[in-house]
């Protein structure tokens, strides 16, 4: 797609292989307190049991990372 004639303008903007490896770490390390949101975000009112749980295994599989 990017090598097309047409699309020459935006070539300057390919991403190297060390950025996407970047961008993949980023995603991995941003998985986890996504998880956690959407954990504590599937209630109207989350509990504080709910929270302390889900806070536990955000931190320990954070520290993991």
């Amino acid at each position: 797609f990017i090598e097309l004639p047409k699309n020459a303008d935006i070539r300057k903007h390919k991403l190297s292989k060390m950025e996407w490896n970047v961008l993949k770490d980023f995603e991995l390390i941003l998985e986890v307190p996504h998880q956690a949101i959407m954990v504590l975000s599937s209630e109207c009112l989350p509990t504080v049991c709910k929270y302390l749980a889900a806070f536990k295994q955000f931190y320990v599989t954070w520290q993991k990372i």
